[in-house]
């Protein structure tokens, strides 16, 4: 009896090894990196409206910032002298149909000239067709650190200011929403696709227990041969479970996130990213989780507009012109240069003295002509 059970057991595992080892049909890299990008168009049109917020922390590591330029002399040795750990915020309120965002974040930032860690909050605000930031003064101040009395509080942008509004550890979340791109992208042509022909497909691999899709960017020769690598949940709507961007060969930054499931959307849950410097020294990393997530909500367009209160300094970056906000939101120019030297008698004491070198060259010209026919 114990033989025969033996011999069906053995059977059985010998013919069903034999059958899983068939090879499935290969699948065309073609059709399969197009099944990627088409998941990715639909997240772009799935959630019309979200909003985040997240908490977590951003360590700097003992010791990196001790070669930074411009550290003052009297400094020496590590720069932090032990690990720093920031608390950090952010939170997003997003309308994808009308191209309205709000991203504000709260973290700290290291101000080399002081050689220490200064409050960073701001809120940046893009609706539609203008681009704003509010920098609240008190939220900016610490016991080490009170910003100047002119310091704005209100940015009102030009457009290269769209350039630089998303963080780069805001990738989790710009990812999630379909946009894929190797530069954090400009806020008013975030709908533009990605280069597909700058897309291949590299192989597979396992990420937090799901396979995962291998896509990579082309090296670009301009930047000593940085790439992206993407691990693709495809199951999960295309979902990004590890980006690494690689330069000269090594990493450089990584993401790593795990998702969760939303409104029928799989959405970052919480992620962990890394930065490493040109001998793959941890820079800094951080680690996020999302605590609060609305989807499809209904959102107002005065959410995308800062509150000009009175006694706010406004810099108004179209004609680089500080403003002071009086009641009832009028902006009302401050003179600067009444608080500092008059700069008119430099321009005539530099005038006067050209004329004087002029004049001088002139006379002594004069005279050896004058010496050179005697």
């Amino acid at each position: 009896m114990g033989v025969s059970r033996f011999l069906y057991h053995f059977l059985f595992g010998f013919f069903a090894s034999l059958i899983l080892a068939i090879p499935s049909p290969a699948q065309d890299p073609k059709s399969e990196l197009a099944s990627v990008f088409a998941a990715w168009e639909r997240r772009k049109t799935d959630v019309r409206t979200v909003r985040y917020v997240v908490h977590g922390k951003k360590v700097f590591p003992k010791g990196c910032y001790s070669q930074e330029p411009g550290l003052p002399a009297d400094v020496k040795g590590d720069v932090p002298k032990e690990d720093y750990i920031a608390k950090t915020s952010l939170w997003w309120l997003v309308d994808f149909q009308n191209n309205r965002f709000l991203r504000g974040d709260r973290t700290e930032s290291f101000q080399v000239d002081r050689a220490t860690f200064i409050p960073n909050y701001i809120v940046k605000v893009f609706d539609g067709s203008e681009f704003r930031a509010f920098a609240p003064r008190e939220e900016n101040t610490s016991s080490l650190y009170e910003p100047s009395e002119y310091q704005p509080e209100i940015y009102l942008g030009t457009s290269g200011s769209t350039h630089h509004f998303f963080d780069a550890y805001e990738w989790p979340l710009l990812m999630a929403h379909g946009i894929i791109t190797q530069e954090l992208p400009d806020v008013r042509r975030w709908n533009t696709p990605p280069d597909r022909d700058r897309f291949r497909i590299h192989g597979r691999a396992v990420a937090a227990g799901r396979p995962c899709l291998v896509v990579r960017t082309q090296p670009r020769q301009d930047r000593r041969g940085q790439f992206e690598e993407l691990w693709v949940d495809v199951p999960r709507d295309a979902a990004v479970l590890r980006w690494q961007r690689y330069r000269s060969g090594r990493v450089i930054l990584t993401f790593d996130i795990t998702y969760q499931e939303i409104a029928n959307q799989w959405l970052p849950k919480e992620w962990r990213s890394v930065s490493y410097d040109h001998e793959s020294h941890v820079g800094s990393s951080f680690a996020l989780q999302v605590t609060e997530i609305d989807v499809n909500l209904r959102v107002d367009p005065n959410d995308f507009q800062p509150k000009f209160e009175p006694g706010r300094v406004v810099l108004d970056n179209k004609d680089e012109r500080f403003y002071r906000v009086e009641s009832g939101g009028k902006l009302v120019p401050i003179r600067l240069d009444s608080h500092k030297p008059d700069s008119s008698w430099r321009t005539v004491l530099a005038f006067f003295l050209i004329a004087l070198v002029i004049g001088m060259a002139i006379l002594l010209a004069r005279r050896m002509r004058r010496l050179t026919g005697e």
